[in-house]
């Protein structure tokens, strides 16, 4: 993503994190039956405040969420 710095110093991709984004993805992530619910809406409420502060750990958070193999973040950009 546009925040984090990858341990291999490699960019894979990057979608800037927009209010219309956040506001889509709370929706969405509102309606769904996944079990870390409240931790998604919690991620995604600090980044519609600008609050990247903790975004090395979501982003790895999320990342173990699905396998990744690469681009594990390392620290904020």
């Amino acid at each position: 993503n546009t925040k984090i710095v990858a341990e291999d110093g490699k960019i894979w991709g990057e979608v800037e994190i927009t209010d219309d984004k956040c506001n889509q993805l709370i929706n969405e992530i509102s309606k769904s039956g996944y079990s870390d619910k409240v931790e998604l809406l919690q991620f995604l409420n600090r980044w519609k405040n600008k609050d990247f502060k903790s975004g090395v750990g979501e982003h790895n958070y999320l990342w173990d969420g699905l396998k990744g193999t690469l681009g594990k973040a390392k620290s904020l950009r």
